[in-house]
């Protein structure tokens, strides 16, 4: 049935027919009752969405999203959930709480949120995308070597020794005929000192000891020779770091039984001997320093800790002040002593005694002991090598002419082969004496020996004697003095660590004037 709507309504007119009643809105009739006379929503409104009743008799579907499913019976509409849409109502087994080293988290809500903290040398990796966990150890192995995951980062390795330092043997070495000495077992603290026995007197000969001595780095002539190495190691075993002992600091791999540094070293899990790189565990903690330095991968808290952990170690293990120790001054000393192919420890020396120089040249120090010095000679003593790079006084110095002249007998002016004197010096010994080739000479004086320089104490045919009262040394124009066709350094030491410095690419500028002359007269 058609219905006729008044053509010009008023706001709000109301108009019935066919049942029903209308009113108009100023743009639109609606209906407002119906033929029966209840009551309609004309408008539903979902979350999404809305949906209005086009004509009287319009329907409304009520559809069921995913899990959801949806029957009328009679009068009645149920809305029923049929699983696969996930969110808290899932019916799925969970594990109500995570339990770890004997404590326990439980879940405060249904939402809660369970964590993964990275630990020591752990990265974790979430990929939301594959809803994925990665866990990855820190690559801390170094130098290679086999392992099992129970030696990971230098835990849980087997001890280097069985008896405490100090402790005497349950056994005497004249026990059961001499058997005893079979059963002494491992003082704490004698690693190094074993392990360089063991090399002077391998058990039993073979291919395969020769080549594992050829290679050891107790070999002077080994590419992998470490002149420190025992010294090292009893260091390592002592397991201390300043107040700190008892210490992991070294120990063998239960999986492939090599030696590794322990999980107390920041070295921790890396060889401690390697046929490849250095063996020279000084020389990897600097190194160690001066990459931590510049890590950018880990927060800056984090490589503090490290840095200083490093330079603790590194103090113990020369009896430096751990305050003392920057990357700067160790990236110097790494260059000094791989362009002069000497160790860490004696090029620290030498920049030491460059440094105790400089300040006996500023006369800063009161030395003593210099008799008949020339002009040539800088400030009243207190250098470095006072006391050092001296002679036995009857020592017979070669002159120009091919004659010898006794040490102490050496005036100003003397034409030696080594050069004109232009210095002489009488001291109270300091250093340690020693015999080279029949020559008694202080062992940190330079000697040439196959074609380079070395200190005495360094050569294999060196031999360490009681100490005299009083040595002499002298300073010459050429920087050398020669005894019995052996090539020496004359006095003046800071002529060759001007030039290791030189050589390394230092720069000079500043230095005193008499340094500069040194350096220009070049010992290596």
């Amino acid at each position: 049935m058609a219905i006729n709507f008044p053509n010009t309504p008023t706001l709000n007119e109301t108009f019935s027919g066919g049942g029903s009643t209308w009113q108009w809105d100023g743009t639109t009739w609606n209906l407002i009752t119906s033929s029966a006379g209840q009551a309609v929503f004309k408008t539903v409104t979902g979350s999404v969405g809305s949906v209005t009743a086009s004509t009287p008799d319009d329907t409304l579907n009520i559809i069921g999203g995913t899990g959801i499913s949806t029957s009328v019976t009679g009068n009645n509409l149920s809305v029923s959930y049929t699983g696969g849409g996930g969110g808290s109502g899932v019916q799925q087994n969970l594990f109500e709480s995570f339990g770890a080293g004997g404590t326990v988290a439980t879940p405060g809500s249904p939402n809660d949120t369970f964590t993964f903290v990275a630990g020591d040398r752990i990265s974790l990796s979430l990929d939301a995308g594959s809803n994925s966990l990665t866990i990855t150890a820190d690559d801390q192995s170094g130098g290679g070597g086999g392992g099992t995951p129970a030696s990971v980062f230098g835990k849980n390795l087997n001890k280097t020794f069985n008896r405490p330092a100090g402790s005497e043997p349950k056994l005497s070495k004249d026990a059961f005929f001499g058997l005893g000495k079979f059963f002494q077992g491992q003082e704490q603290g004698t690693l190094g000192d074993r392990r360089l026995k063991a090399y002077n007197n391998p058990m039993l000969p073979s291919f395969f000891g020769a080549l594992g001595k050829k290679m050891s780095p107790f070999n002077p002539d080994s590419k992998n020779y470490n002149p420190n190495m025992a010294t090292q190691l009893n260091f390592l075993e002592m397991g201390t770091i300043g107040d700190e002992t008892g210490l992991n600091l070294v120990g063998y791999d239960p999986g492939s039984g090599l030696m590794k540094y322990g999980s107390d070293s920041v070295l921790a899990g890396k060889n401690v001997m390697s046929g490849f790189g250095t063996n020279d565990y000084e020389e990897m903690l600097m190194d160690y320093i001066t990459k931590m330095k510049i890590n950018t991968k880990i927060s800056d808290d984090a490589r503090i800790a490290k840095l200083n952990k490093a330079k603790l170690e590194l103090a113990a293990l020369t009896g430096q002040n751990a305050a003392d120790i920057n990357a700067d001054t160790i990236t110097t000393q790494m260059k000094i002593a791989d362009t002069n192919k000497i160790s860490p420890t004696e090029a620290a020396g030498i920049m030491a005694a460059i440094d105790r120089d400089n300040k006996g040249d500023q006369g800063t120090s009161s030395g003593g002991g210099f008799s008949n010095v020339s002009s040539n000679a800088q400030g009243p003593g207190g250098a470095y090598n006072e006391g050092n790079y001296c002679f036995d006084p009857s020592t017979p110095i070669q002159m120009a002419d091919g004659s010898t002249k006794e040490i102490k007998n050496i005036q100003l002016g003397d034409n030696t082969k080594g050069g004109e004197v232009t210095g002489v010096f009488q001291f109270k010994a300091s250093d340690e004496i020693h015999d080279y080739k029949g020559v008694t000479v202080a062992g940190s004086h330079y000697v040439k020996e196959d074609g380079k320089f070395i200190m005495v104490k360094d050569s294999p045919l060196s031999v360490k004697i009681d100490k005299i009262p009083v040595v002499y040394s002298l300073d010459t124009t050429g920087r050398r003095i020669f005894i019995n066709d052996i090539e020496f350094a004359d006095y003046n030491g800071d002529g060759v660590a001007k030039n290791f410095l030189t050589n390394a690419g230092v720069d000079l500028t500043g230095f005193n004037t008499e340094v500069l002359r040194q350096v220009e007269h070049r010992l290596i």
